[in-house]
């Protein structure tokens, strides 16, 4: 089933002011609004790095799944059939040499793997290139602090290589919980292996951004930033990239989004975090929510340098910035007249090669930005 899809449009470049007529998605589609926005079925790395979706779900308020598409200049809304409950795990492990064929189960299934037995309920799996599987496992109650919406952590890890079936796990000591959904998968070091990022909470110290690597089959502390000091105050990763252009990933994120939110940088560098930048003034999270994803890595104004999308500390205006050369500068910045609720997405849905970004509002209406 199709329908016609009532978006906001707006076209940075033009000047438009905050208060340009929208219609409103409920109004167009009678008793619908979208309530979330996902890329995709498939696992992702678990942080935004500059790769723009083709194809985007939306889950609308009423249960249903639908996919965006754009036909004719327009935005279709397609309605999927089917039952879309999340499946616990997708991805079945074993021994082997890896898929034979699209569509075979990765080694020998039946092995029995910490990552599935001992994870954490609402924990999000994170897979990177087909080759890294990744998920959050050691539930606890060891920190009541609930920012994501309930009192239970993580205590660990695990990680499995897909082709071989091989897997590997991490608990930490008591003191500290992963205070997080999902372990992201980036190459900070640069040399074509998946480094594994998480948001590590010291339970009289606050929250630290913890880098993990693979040595010889165990998971190994690489490097930590600076805990924020203070118990109960927490970190959302928004985007890892080369946000400067030295030829280096960095990785960037909100610190304590719900309270004056400053965004950092941090590159790895000489086996330690380095931060780069610091500006106020951001939050891509709200308290309770499990939607981390409000924020979106771009090339929005062409310049060949990543440049990263995400919302003002109020959450009612998605401000485009730049560290292009070391130098922080706003691109743009999207008023809205309610806040961002659901996750930030940089999509090319019509296939033209530029860029766009994709979200929704607390209000249910779509908005789709361009330069």
């Amino acid at each position: 089933m199709r329908r016609a899809l009532a978006v906001v449009v707006i076209a940075a470049g033009t000047g438009l002011s905050p208060a340009v007529t929208a219609a409103d998605l409920r109004e167009a589609v009678p008793g619908t609004c979208v309530s979330e926005l996902r890329s995709g079925p498939e696992f992702g790395s678990g942080i935004a790095t500059g790769a723009a979706a083709r194809t985007v779900e939306a889950m609308l308020c009423d249960g249903a799944v639908a996919t965006l598409s754009a036909s004719g200049g327009a935005i279709e809304l397609r309605e999927a059939h089917g039952d879309h409950r999340i499946v616990e795990s997708r991805v079945q492990f074993g021994s082997g040499a890896g898929p034979q064929s699209e569509g075979e189960a990765f080694g020998v299934p039946g092995r029995e793997v910490a990552c599935v037995t001992d994870m954490v309920y609402d924990a999000e799996p994170s897979v990177i290139e087909n080759t890294t599987f990744a998920l959050l496992t050691g539930p606890t109650e060891d920190y009541g602090h609930g920012i994501l919406g309930d009192p239970i952590e993580a205590s660990g890890f695990c990680v499995v290589d897909l082709w071989s079936g091989e897997a590997a796990t991490l608990s930490l000591e008591p003191g500290s919980v992963f205070e997080d959904l999902r372990v992201r998968l980036v190459d900070l070091t640069g040399d074509g292996r998946a480094e594994f990022v998480v948001v590590r909470s010291h339970l009289d110290r606050g929250a630290a951004l913890a880098v993990y690597h693979l040595v010889e089959g165990r998971i190994e502390p690489l490097a930590e930033t600076p805990a924020i000091g203070i118990a109960n105050r927490w970190l959302n990763p928004a985007g890892a990239a080369d946000f400067d252009g030295d030829g280096r990933v960095e990785i960037a994120y909100v610190e304590t989004p719900h309270i004056g939110g400053t965004l950092k940088v941090w590159e790895l560098a000489d086996g330690a975090l380095r931060r780069e930048q610091a500006v106020a003034g951001f939050s891509n999270h709200a308290i309770g929510s499990r939607e981390l994803d409000l924020s979106a890595v771009l090339d929005w104004n062409g310049d060949g340098v990543p440049d990263l999308a995400l919302p003002d500390a109020a959450r009612r205006s998605l401000r485009i910035v730049t560290f292009a050369g070391g130098r922080f500068a706003e691109l743009a910045a999207l008023p809205q007249d309610t806040e961002i609720k659901t996750a930030v997405h940089a999509t090319d849905l019509d296939g033209d090669g530029k860029p766009e970004l994709l979200y929704g509002l607390e209000d249910g209406r779509l908005i789709l930005a361009r330069p």
